[in-house]
């Protein structure tokens, strides 16, 4: 997320300062059929609340928003950290409904990851190699998989390539190395015959990019610890 989040040392209460702070809203006016604009100026409403009090800028930590709902989602709840430069806080960002304004709470703790899984995209390589090359029989295309998963299993996710972000913040994609590639190869001389191999090798090859079924994905899942001191403000975009 964009823009600079400002704190209410005081009141603890956060304000997120973005670019369409003043920009203003509209809502249909049952009367008279139409819509009407309503000014809105959520800095200057933020810094006339908290008049006198000691107002701090928080910048976001890049790459550290997580959440288990898609991007696209309207209404969510996410949570990212925010920094002054000499200590981190973490804030937690969500809304009720599309017509209500993302709220956002400091909370005194940390995200934790509980589980990180790599998967093979058994259904998806299984699918797409049938759409491909449907000459392979679908018993060679689960012995293919089956050499996939038993590369794949021997693999440290930390080391592999990026090629892809989910549909959410827990789900990444990453690419075969050729050493893995190579590997899968290599044990694949022992499924297919040599019209059917040099299929298989192009399929590898065409499929591991970006989160193409070749690729291997990792799903992570996550909970908010929290200190007994925890505090938490509500305050609103």
């Amino acid at each position: 997320m964009k823009g600079k989040i400002l704190r209410c040392i005081q009141c603890n209460e956060l304000v997120n300062n973005t670019e369409y702070d003043s920009m203003p809203e509209y809502y249909y006016h049952e009367e008279g059929k139409n819509f009407v604009e309503r000014p809105r100026d959520d800095r200057k409403t933020f810094e006339l609340r908290h008049n006198g009090h000691q107002i701090e800028e928080l910048t976001v930590v890049d790459g550290s928003f997580i959440s288990q709902w898609p991007y696209l989602e309207p209404v969510k709840e996410g949570y990212f950290q925010v920094t002054n430069g000499k200590e981190r806080f973490l804030v937690r960002k969500w809304r009720e409904s599309i017509d209500n304004p993302i709220s956002y709470q400091l909370i005194d703790g940390y995200i934790e990851i509980t589980n990180t899984q790599l998967e093979v995209q058994r259904q998806d390589i299984r699918r797409q190699m049938r759409a491909e090359i449907p000459s392979i029989s679908d018993r060679k295309i689960d012995q293919f998989i089956q050499v996939v998963e038993d590369v794949a299993s021997q693999l440290d996710w930390k080391k592999l390539e990026v090629s892809a972000e989910g549909e959410n913040p827990l789900i990444t994609y990453y690419k075969l190395g050729d050493h893995s590639m190579g590997n899968i190869l290599s044990r694949s001389t022992e499924i297919f015959n040599s019209k059917e191999f040099k299929k298989i090798k192009e399929f590898i090859y065409q499929n591991n990019g970006h989160n193409d079924v070749m690729t291997l994905r990792v799903r992570r899942r996550f909970k908010i610890v929290t200190t007994d001191k925890t505090k938490r403000t509500n305050s609103h975009l």
